[in-house]
């Protein structure tokens, strides 16, 4: 059996928004433990020019669930659209598209790896095929905004570790 576009991705793109999902749980804990505003934790961030917490995981939620869009449609585009900024808003983002993905036919992935499309920001344009758009672009990104936002939680205090980041692997068992 052959490994595919959607052995990738979707597969992916779930256990480590449900790996999120987890941390942003332990986070909203801890939040509510010593007493931090969660506004406060929403706009904690790595640096000064990096984006908050809040943002991070909508980007990476956009890159799970926006990428398989924008690739079919031919384009892909940062996401201006507004996050939650509490806990509760973000983890009903993350399980609206963990839903979403777990409704993905693989067939349909699997379509796109040849298709062109490109990456849009204002007049930034990248042409790709579909593959290459996943592999080298969504899907680091994606592990960028989750990796991030582990960290910010991380950075604050929360007790959180690899186990909670990976979310279920995909055993053989």
């Amino acid at each position: 059996m052959a490994f595919s576009l959607y052995d990738a991705t979707v597969p992916t793109f779930i256990q480590m928004l449900g790996g999120l999902a987890t941390v942003l749980d332990k986070g909203r804990a801890f939040a509510a433990e010593k007493g931090l505003a969660e506004a406060d934790v929403m706009k904690a961030c790595l640096a000064p020019d990096m984006f908050p917490l809040n943002v991070q995981v909508g980007q990476a939620v956009h890159h799970a669930l926006g990428s398989l869009e924008g690739v079919a449609a031919g384009q892909f585009s940062p996401s201006m659209e507004p996050v939650p900024a509490d806990f509760a808003g973000l983890r009903a983002l993350i399980d609206d598209a963990i839903e979403r993905l777990k409704v993905v036919a693989p067939a349909e992935v699997n379509l796109l790896e040849g298709k062109e499309c490109a990456f849009v920001f204002r007049e930034y344009r990248l042409p790709y095929k579909g593959a290459d758009f996943f592999t080298s672009f969504t899907l680091p990104n994606f592990y960028f905004h989750v990796t991030t936002a582990y960290d910010i939680l991380r950075h604050i205090g929360v007790n959180i570790g690899k186990r909670e980041y990976l979310g279920a692997t995909r055993t053989s068992a």
